[in-house]
């Protein structure tokens, strides 16, 4: 399995790599000696970056082509974990049959369709006197600093003691301030939520906190994916309370 190098790479940017472990193989068969002849998995790391989408193509600028050198004929399946972060698929003829290019090579071509971390399993099955081989590969597709993050803030008030109203003293108010961001590709940083409440509420012990939405929080503190929302919640407060966090899409 390779990535080819790109001639015409910009050699100022980071570019895509791909890591194989050739030198620990797993046997899939249990017990059995990864040493010897047999179905063998092979893992490694596929790193991408999300260039900016050219307005009516149907993949991304950043998509790439595993190349598969292999003399077997068996069938060979790509799945992923999260088709939301990369969609893979191996390169075939109108007949559905796998091509292979000038040097015998399969091609798997990878297209990156969001910010994150998902796992991409290809697999061919044993045939004949070839046995089956599975490659599977953490994938990172990087944000492009070139892309500009599109910030959004929503907050909402949930009375948990009467939910129906009318709100009284000494109800339990739960405050929820929701981050997001809502350009594909990017990464906004240096996030830091804010959210100052009435002064007539206090504090309800510890029960301020953040949690992650769909795609998740990015590194310690800072950023934040598209896709991504960081809510810190809090049920009854006064002042303010500063989130920082990575939000990403």
């Amino acid at each position: 399995m390779d990535l080819p190098a790109d001639p015409d790479a910009d050699p100022d940017k980071s570019q895509p790599s791909l890591d194989t472990d050739y030198d620990n193989p797993e046997a899939d068969k249990p017990g059995a000696d990864p040493a010897k002849p047999g179905d063998k998995t092979y893992h490694g790391s596929l790193n991408l970056i999300y260039e900016k989408p050219t307005p009516g193509a149907d993949e991304n600028p950043g998509a790439v082509d595993i190349k598969i050198k292999t003399p077997s004929s068996g069938a060979i399946t790509v799945t992923t974990a999260d088709g939301t972060i990369v969609e893979a698929e191996v390169v075939t003829d109108e007949n559905g049959n796998p091509v292979r290019d000038d040097d015998g090579n399969i091609t798997v071509r990878v297209n990156p369709e969001g910010v994150g971390k998902t796992e991409l399993v290809i697999k061919q099955e044993p045939n004949g006197a070839y046995t089956g081989t599975t490659w599977d590969l953490d994938v990172t597709v990087g944000a492009n600093p070139k892309i500009a993050p599109a910030p959004k803030l929503a907050k909402k008030a949930e009375n948990l003691t009467h939910p129906d109203g009318p709100t009284q003293p000494g109800d339990r108010i739960r405050y929820t301030v929701t981050a997001s961001n809502g350009a594909k590709g990017s990464l906004w940083t240096d996030v830091v939520v804010t959210d100052p409440l009435p002064a007539c509420l206090e504090l309800a012990g510890a029960s301020v906190g953040a949690s992650v939405g769909s795609t998740g929080v990015v590194g310690s503190a800072g950023s934040v994916r598209p896709g991504s929302e960081v809510s810190p919640g809090s049920s009854g407060a006064t002042g303010s309370r500063a989130v920082p966090s990575k939000i990403a899409t």
